[in-house]
């Protein structure tokens, strides 16, 4: 094995290379590497291996250092855009950086992963194959390097919607996933006009190409998703009376914003189409047409 601890099973090692555009159209290579440590058990016969996901950057010989602060934001961008990928919350943790021999700031926070809190263990079955991760990256980053202020902030914190840093309620957890689903529409739909002008102009600019999912705006007397994130709005929990229809309903609301990211980052193509979350959807659409029956008889009903 290497210093790293990675073994050899017959076959070289490449760490994934991620090219991650700034805003000014400058591209940084960030290997996506594994750092281990070694830890003595207290019977000292048993030695754990324990590891850390890091962002490498090599700099190159022939081209001046990148600054701190430009390799804080490329490792920042490629972090969301992994958390989108993988399913999982990534954050940036700083490790010191060297130049001619002086050491720098260290990074702001830890660079780990972040178990998704939605409670379903199975689905953290990546949305992007990793054999598309460098292409999905390099595409995303550069879509985003184009991108005017709010247009990236509306994307990121679509982004932290999908995987906070601590476990929400199923209504919080809901309501901030249909407000990052908003705030994509108003940006990259259209900035005029409520949402049943600003939601079909998102999805005809960037359809999302996943088929059956719960509707977001309610036709014919069947609430959308918009209806039931006015429920929670004001303060009524639907959940009780139709049991298991907010569950069903965030795990489409999460598709919606997945699928429509992949679009509006120029990922489509990238698409794991058979992760577990996309076939689950798929599978309960009988279960998900009947819940939208019983909520309308429950009294939440589509407005449109």
């Amino acid at each position: 094995m290497d210093f790293k601890g990675n073994r050899n099973f017959g076959h070289s090692y490449s760490p994934p290379r991620l090219p991650v555009h700034d805003s000014s159209g400058e591209s940084l290579a960030l290997e996506l590497d594994r750092h281990w440590n070694w830890v003595d058990h207290d019977d000292g016969d048993t030695v754990v291996a324990r590891s850390t996901p890091v962002f490498v950057f090599h700099d190159s010989s022939n081209a001046p250092p990148a600054s701190l602060n430009t390799l804080r934001q490329s490792a920042r961008t490629a972090a969301l855009l992994l958390s989108l990928a993988a399913r999982w919350r990534v954050v940036v943790h700083g490790f010191h950086a060297y130049f001619n021999g002086v050491t720098h700031e260290e990074w702001d926070y830890p660079f780990s992963r972040v178990r998704a809190a939605n409670g379903l263990e199975d689905s953290r079955d990546f949305l992007v194959h990793p054999s598309y991760l460098e292409n999905f990256i390099q595409s995303a980053s550069s879509r985003i390097s184009s991108f005017k202020e709010a247009e990236s902030d509306a994307v990121f914190l679509a982004i932290y919607s999908l995987h906070p840093t601590v476990k929400h309620s199923i209504e919080s957890r809901f309501l901030a996933l249909f407000v990052a689903l908003e705030g994509l529409a108003r940006q990259f739909g259209s900035a005029n006009g409520g949402m049943h002008s600003i939601i079909p102009a998102l999805l005809a600019a960037y359809p999302p190409g996943i088929p059956t999912l719960w509707p977001i705006l309610g036709e014919q007397g069947l609430p959308g998703l918009k209806d039931l994130r006015n429920e929670l709005a004001h303060g009524r929990n639907f959940s009780r009376r139709v049991p298991g229809s907010l569950s069903v309903a965030e795990d489409h609301l999460q598709l919606w914003i997945e699928y429509l990211l992949l679009s509006i980052l120029n990922g489509r193509a990238y698409a794991h189409s058979f992760n577990w979350l996309t076939r689950h959807t798929i599978e309960q659409r009988d279960k998900m047409e009947s819940l939208r029956i019983h909520l309308s008889e429950a009294g939440i009903r589509s407005r449109s």
